[in-house]
């Protein structure tokens, strides 16, 4: 298991890893994508679900760029 979710599931009191950029982001946004495809808040949608594990900025917009 990835970084982000190894320590996601350790640490539940403190979800999304700041130090973390892993490329992990990506592998969230596939069935967002299919489901909010064309819709105006796929990004807001892909954001909250990449922040969810890595609270970092270099993910969340590697992770974006991907869901584009």
């Amino acid at each position: 298991m990835h970084g982000s979710l190894t320590l996601c599931i350790i640490n539940l009191k403190h979800i999304g890893q700041p130090d973390d950029s892993q490329i992990d982001c990506v592998t969230k946004i596939a069935p967002l994508v299919a489901m909010y495809a064309g819709h105006p808040k796929l990004l807001f949608h892909a954001e909250d679900a990449i922040r969810m594990t890595q609270d970092n900025d270099i993910a969340v917009s590697i992770g974006l760029a991907a869901a584009r």
